[in-house]
């Protein structure tokens, strides 16, 4: 297992995304953690019986509507 190795002097809201992909959001007191699931960069894909995790650092989740 790797070891994070955060910011030493964080401002607060200071945003910190290290190599495991989780955001990590400095409170003031303390780094909190947000998943990229929680984040809106990954989805989860269903395929019949199998799932995969879908990770993008663009990804926002939205749809653009597209056109007919």
């Amino acid at each position: 297992m790797r070891t994070i190795e955060m910011p030493a002097s964080p401002t607060l809201g200071q945003v910190y995304i290290p190599t495991n992909d989780v955001i990590y959001t400095w409170t003031g007191d303390r780094w909190s953690s947000k998943t990229a699931i929680e984040s809106g960069t990954a989805q989860y894909v269903a395929d019949n019986q199998f799932a995969d995790f879908v990770y993008d650092p663009d990804f926002d989740n939205i749809l653009n509507g597209g056109t007919a």
